[in-house]
């Protein structure tokens, strides 16, 4: 089982707690601790956006342009995935962000139109291996801070 220390920091203050001591606790309770891993975002300047229009390009069937609203602009996006809708809140990389592995996000021109963003899947901010679409966000999640 992995635990993480923010998920049982809702449950106990452990403001004060070392993280060798929380590994004393659960050994005493019975647990085995095969490892410990100090987990740090692997991205850069990641925002929300909602998807508001999704248009089918004239010469491509594996790629479509969304309209990305990010809170202060829309963005233009080229995107792959089709695992979303109009509506769906998504990560999004603006142009000079960096996902996974430090790699910077550029503006570009695909087929004619300018993108200016990507819409992120988990494996490309290092999440977990998810290669069949974006990640699509829950906004009762937002709104709890999960």
């Amino acid at each position: 089982m992995k635990v993480l220390k923010s998920w049982l920091g809702k449950w106990v203050d452990l403001s004060s707690i070392k993280i060798g001591e929380i590994l004393n606790i659960f050994e005493s309770l019975g647990y085995e601790i095969e490892s410990v891993t100090d987990l740090k975002p692997d991205y850069k300047n990641i925002v929300v956006g909602k998807i508001i229009e999704i248009i089918n390009l004239p010469n491509s069937k594996k790629i479509r342009l969304t309209k990305v609203d990010i809170g202060d602009e829309v963005l233009d996006i080229i995107c792959g995935a089709w695992n979303f809708t109009s509506g769906d809140l998504v990560a999004v990389a603006k142009a000079g962000s960096h996902i996974k592995d430090k790699f910077k996000i550029e503006s570009k021109n695909i087929f004619g139109y300018e993108s200016n963003g990507m819409i992120c899947s988990p494996s490309e901010l290092n999440l977990w291996d998810q290669q069949d679409g974006i990640l699509v966000l829950s906004e009762s999640n937002l709104s709890k801070g999960a």
